[in-house]
């Protein structure tokens, strides 16, 4: 059974909108609904889960589509891979990208676990996003698009407890309002620089200058997310640095 939503609610915050989130997903697995599931706040933001036989097959969002499908081909792959401008016009081009990965001969486990991560990034966002109070109200619809040759199935349960206990944490660290697509910027390198010793300062920098999110920035220097965070957020809290949110990279250009 799925974990009651009481659990997604460590902060203390109530939200409506989650509790509307477990409902329609728990409908779509019990209904065997085919298609995606789609979670919209404001117009530049949509995520979308996609059922097969209500199993859990893939799942995107619009926020860093192209950031995520880099860090997931890093790190499963060990190197970052844009899109083929060929498939970008489709509206699941990643899954149509791991499809032609599977036709060339890449593991299947490789290609499960990258599946899996992918939809645990979207459902943290989902999950952290819907328990903001602030949020406006999220629009949730369906599309009965279906996705051909399922690579794999995922219980929506089994990773939703996962995903509970990363939200667990983040929230103990107190770290809610942080999203993992943001990214810190140092406000006054000077102060920065006579904050820490030199060669502390030069480790910092240079790990800062490229605007990456923290999802990127944890993947990169392999350190846990949260642990990661929390450091950060220690330079925030003297104005040494801030976070802010960063555009998505640039998809190719179609051929």
């Amino acid at each position: 059974m799925f974990a009651p939503l009481e659990q997604y609610q460590a902060s203390g915050i109530h939200s409506p909108d989650l509790g509307d989130f477990m409902l329609r997903v728990q409908n779509a697995v019990r209904e065997q609904f085919s298609g995606d599931l789609c979670f919209q706040t404001h117009a530049e933001a949509i995520w979308k889960l996609s059922f097969r036989h209500g199993r859990l097959i893939w799942a995107t969002a619009g926020i860093h589509r192209i950031r995520r499908w880099c860090c997931i081909t890093h790190q499963h792959l060990g190197s970052a891979q844009l899109p083929s401008s060929a498939i970008i016009a489709d509206s699941h081009w990643e899954y149509k990208a791991l499809i032609h990965l599977a036709h060339n001969g890449v593991e299947r486990d490789k290609l499960q676990a990258m599946i899996q991560e992918a939809i645990k990034e979207v459902l943290f966002e989902l999950i952290q996003i819907l328990s903001n109070a602030w949020e406006a109200q999220t629009t949730i619809t369906e599309e009965p698009v279906k996705l051909e040759e399922p690579i794999c199935f995922f219980a929506l349960n089994d990773l939703l407890d996962e995903v509970n206990q990363e939200w667990q944490v983040w929230c103990q660290a107190q770290l809610q309002i942080y999203a993992p697509t943001s990214a810190p910027v140092i406000t006054s390198a000077e102060k920065l620089k006579r904050k820490l010793p030199e060669a502390a300062y030069s480790q910092l920098s240079r790990m800062l200058q490229d605007k990456r999110s923290l999802r990127e920035l944890s993947i990169l220097t392999r350190q846990n997310m949260a642990q990661l965070t929390q450091t950060l957020v220690g330079y925030e809290r003297p104005g040494l640095i801030r976070f802010e949110p960063i555009p998505d990279l640039a998809l190719p250009k179609a051929a």
